[in-house]
């Protein structure tokens, strides 16, 4: 499990300001059998706005790898991202990347 990571938003210009809400957001990382699940939760208001905006943005991405399944949830106070593959290599690959916050 892993706490910490990065957490972006573009500025008026486009250019991406790297850590604007990560203070504010408690990112945990838990391996499971076949993947990975990835809660990032927080108490301030307008972090919980824009996590929200950016899950509606993200829902409609498939991932890159059509040997990984993604489910992403709503929850009450953050999100929650669960990876899941059937291949033993790209799940390792998962849950290698999500520690380091690379997803």
């Amino acid at each position: 499990m892993s706490s910490g990571g990065n957490f972006a938003q573009r500025n008026n210009s486009g250019a991406v300001n790297q850590g604007l809400y990560a203070s504010k957001i408690t990112r945990t990382v838990n391996n499971i059998a076949n993947g990975v699940e990835i809660t990032m939760t927080t108490t301030d208001a307008d972090t919980l706005a824009h996590m929200q905006s950016m899950f509606d943005k993200n829902q409609a991405k498939t991932p890159a790898n059509s040997l990984i399944t993604v489910k992403r949830e709503k929850l009450a106070n953050g999100t929650k991202v669960t990876m899941t593959s059937t291949d033993a290599a790209t799940v390792k690959s998962i849950q290698d990347r999500a520690i380091t916050a690379k997803m």
